[in-house]
């Protein structure tokens, strides 16, 4: 469902009269409240977990000779609007003029002060090399240790950020059989502004079972080293 056809599943959950919403734009009083609540609805579910594996996305991108630092954003093909966090432990380099054979797993991670004290101090700053070493800084941009000396094809995962919904068919990344979910809580928060205590139970009832099911087919899976950032 998209971002209309919620606030409309919605409104039929809460027993709402009267017709529409024919649009999620320019709303006010109820239906304003309604499509509000939809939209906050989803937020929070995409925020309780940081490792949501819905949420996870992989991106390419190549290093450059004598750089070091990679920041979020354009030049690495991700969206700021659409990044949440690295998940430390998935990259890997290969030397693009070898080849795939010669592809490695950076399973080194550092912290930044480890980095910064070691890869950033002296002579060492200077030093290029085919990196073993990865860090996430505090403004979430990666180093690699050592600085590289080549163009190496980097493949990595990040957590995707809660999209905002606003447009009518704006879609949240959700799997489908999951929307449901985002309905359940949202009539909840209608029953708590209505103090409908029946309309609080029943939503209730229907996202807890839901999301038990979401918890077994997308929550965490153990993975060993991973950390989170």
């Amino acid at each position: 469902m998209n971002f209309l056809e919620l606030c409309r599943r919605t409104k039929q959950e809460c027993g709402i009269s009267g017709n529409g919403p024919t649009t999620v734009i320019g709303q006010t009083g109820e239906m304003k409240r309604l499509i509000d609540w939809v939209a906050q609805a989803w937020v929070e579910l995409a925020n309780e977990r940081s490792d949501w594996e819905f949420m996870r996305k992989s991106v390419i991108f190549n290093t450059v000779a004598n750089v070091g630092t990679y920041a979020v954003g354009p030049g690495l093909a991700i969206d700021l609007a659409d990044f949440r966090r690295w998940k430390t432990y998935s990259f890997r380099q290969y030397l693009q003029s070898a080849g795939i054979p010669t592809e490695i797993i950076l399973t080194q991670y550092l912290n930044y002060t480890q980095f910064r004290d070691f890869y950033e101090l002296g002579s060492r700053r200077l030093t290029t090399g085919r990196p073993l070493y990865v860090c996430v800084a505090p403004d979430r941009s990666v180093k690699f240790g050592f600085t590289p000396n080549d163009i190496y094809v980097t493949t990595a995962e990040y957590y995707r950020s809660a999209q905002v919904l606003a447009a009518d068919t704006d879609t949240p990344i959700i799997p489908d059989e999951y929307h449901m979910l985002i309905v359940y809580r949202a009539a909840r928060k209608y029953g708590y502004f209505e103090v409908a205590s029946e309309q609080i139970e029943i939503a209730g009832r229907e996202a807890a079972d839901l999301h038990n099911n979401l918890m077994l087919d997308y929550g965490p899976t153990i993975e060993m080293g991973d950390s989170f950032i």
